[in-house]
């Protein structure tokens, strides 16, 4: 009997990826690919808000999009919480209030500008990012003033709203992020596109940010979540196939664990998307606008980390315009490829941020033409006008050629170490009757689906897709019986260890770059004395937990370069109530419970 469930289930797991795609297969039934659309190749660009907010600004972006034969701008008109359009909901936006006169609207000025032009305007909406200054908004009006309940918490039950600049910068976020699961968030977002929708006759409404800002956000406030809290948490933050059956157990149970827990947030994004579309449809002046959405390229990271699992959004709904930027062609072709048999719509986008990009920006487009795609967008307009080559001298067409021909579509190297330290078949055998065969044809399915080609990454491994099937099986049964034995955690905890350090941050914004870090190389006396727990939002603390007592270390951050001295190590290990614990520890406290529980479980077996 099990070998016929086991076969039946690798049937339908080779099933789904045949019927869906030679790259990746999906946890629901496929949607099939949507037809390239009849409409001429699309040149898009975008266009920051800050670039259009003088009146003087329009005639440049015309001329720009001119030389560049674009088809289609989008313009931003919604950033930090601030509106570059005509508002009743959000405040007009402070730089466009220093810089413009009151009446000027620079949607309205763009989208007029090119009316009498084939251009077509789409209206940029920052969906969830809302803020991502220093200083604090200035007007009363503004979301994180008005409402700071609607702020997405942490892996510390924390809301984004109570974070300080350095504390983002140094978790390498845009900025503070809404949180989608509030209702009042999402009716927030969905009448701010209304309103757009509403008042302008423009081409569409595009969605940047319309995702969660990464894995230890907006999970459920219960002890399994814990698994995450710790320094460690580090090798859970993105996962694909290979990623996965090259860490250790526990690293994979953390994965496990973590796919559980925020399945939840992918259905809500795209649940956020429904009701803008629907809202838009209902509001909009013209029937053909259309709702667009800047998406990321990686199934690695935007289905996985982010919540963003734009492949599976109706295609009826939206426009994905494809943020593949990066200077390797090789990586581009990879990208564009992945992202034109999911959706051969998508627009690719082309990231004007490296010095070669100029060159790099003609080939990828030219790639994109030969596979047939539907369009590119630039990244952007600043970028492009202050770099003239991109449209003055353009790249010979043999030139092309002989780049597009560079393109190495060789199989990468394979990989060792796969799904080593296996616990003993006495563990996998208890833990298989917890386990069940969707769950193991769920999380099968959801590996795979992080891969963009499931055929190279099996090969890599040296697997076949049954022997990946068989490792997840046994893998299942592991993580059911940690999970049941561990689950839920009682009243007694274990203290995490702490290690006692001085310190002081030697910000960027000092000096260039190699004054700080001889700044920081050269500090003795610190600012600052704290005691650090193995939280996993602290880098300070995930650096101060490998270093050695005594020694001045520096650690690079966002912000600038931490300069520290551990002084004091304690140990823990001292059991406590969870009474006792303070609420902003009881997540590290937990974790470090979680940690040695499965170590002890996991080492009776070994």
């Amino acid at each position: 009997m099990k070998t016929n469930v086991r076969t039946i289930l690798s049937f339908c797991i080779m099933v789904m990826i045949l019927t869906c795609t030679h790259h990746t297969a999906v946890e629901r039934a496929p949607i099939l690919p949507v037809q390239k659309p009849l409409y001429e190749f699309r040149r898009g660009m975008w266009v920051r808000a800050s670039s259009v907010a003088s009146p003087d600004s329009i005639p440049r972006v015309l001329e720009i999009a001119r030389k560049m034969k674009v088809t289609d701008i989008f313009v931003q008109v919604v950033v930090g919480g601030y509106a570059y359009y005509r508002s009743s909901i959000l405040p007009r936006s402070q730089y466009l209030s220093r810089i413009s006169e009151p009446d000027y609207d620079p949607l309205y000025a763009l989208s007029s500008a090119c009316a009498p032009t084939p251009i077509r305007v789409h209206a940029w909406v920052n969906a969830l990012l809302y803020w991502s200054l220093e200083a604090p908004p200035d007007s009363i009006n503004h979301a994180l003033h008005r409402h700071p309940e609607w702020f997405i918490r942490d892996i510390n039950n924390r809301s984004m709203a109570d974070y300080a600049y350095t504390e983002w910068k140094n978790l390498k976020l845009e900025g503070l992020y809404l949180d989608p699961q509030n209702p009042d968030v999402t009716g927030f977002v969905r009448d701010i596109c209304a309103e757009i929708a509403s008042q302008y006759p423009i081409d569409g409404i595009h969605l940047d940010f319309i995702r969660y800002p990464g894995i230890l956000w907006g999970l459920p406030n219960i002890d399994e979540a814990a698994v995450l809290a710790g320094v460690d948490a580090e090798t859970a933050m993105w996962c694909n196939p290979v990623k996965y059956g090259r860490s250790g157990v526990y690293e994979r149970w953390k994965i496990w664990n973590a796919w559980r827990l925020t399945r939840h947030r992918r259905y809500t994004i795209a649940n956020l998307v429904s009701v803008i579309h629907k809202a838009v449809q209902e509001h909009a002046l013209s029937e053909e606008c259309l709702l667009s959405a800047a998406v990321f390229a990686n199934p690695a990271l935007y289905r996985y980390s982010l919540a963003q699992d734009w492949t599976e959004w109706p295609e009826e709904i939206f426009l994905p315009v494809v943020m593949s930027y990066t200077p390797d062609n090789t990586l581009f072709h990879e990208y564009a490829e992945y992202a034109l048999f999911c959706r051969p719509d998508a627009l690719l986008g082309i990231g004007i941020l490296w010095p070669e990009m100029v060159r790099a920006a003609r080939v990828q487009e030219h790639d994109v033409i030969n596979l047939d795609g539907a369009g590119i967008c630039y990244f952007d307009f600043t970028a492009i006008d202050t770099i003239p080559e991109m449209f003055t001298t353009p790249l010979a067409h043999v030139d092309i050629e002989k780049e597009l021909l560079k393109i190495d579509s060789s199989m990468p190297l394979p990989v060792d170490g796969v799904f080593e330290g296996l616990p003993h078949h006495e563990m996998i055998n208890s833990g298989a009757k917890l386990a069940t065969w969707i769950n193991a044809l769920d999380f099968t399915a959801f590996l795979l689906s992080l891969s963009m080609n499931t055929e190279r990454d099996l090969h890599r491994m040296g697997l076949t897709l049954n022997d990946f099937l068989s490792f997840i099986h046994e893998d299942i049964a592991v993580f059911e019986y940690l999970n049941g034995n561990i689950f839920p955690l009682g009243d007694t905890l274990y203290e995490p260890p702490a290690r006692k350090i001085r310190y002081s941050l030697i910000p960027w914004s000092e000096g260039d770059s190699i004054s700080t870090v001889r700044k920081a190389d050269q500090i003795r006396n610190f600012d600052i004395d704290t005691l650090l727990f193995p939280s996993a939002l602290d880098p300070l603390a995930r650096a101060s937990f490998k270093a050695n007592i005594k020694n001045i270390e520096t650690v690079h951050v966002a912000a600038g370069i931490y300069a520290f001295a551990v002084d004091t190590v304690y140990e823990g290990g001292r059991p406590i109530t969870k009474q006792e614990v303070m609420p902003h520890l009881l997540p590290v406290y937990l974790n470090w419970t979680i940690k040695n529980e499965a170590s002890r479980i996991l080492g009776n077996f070994n």
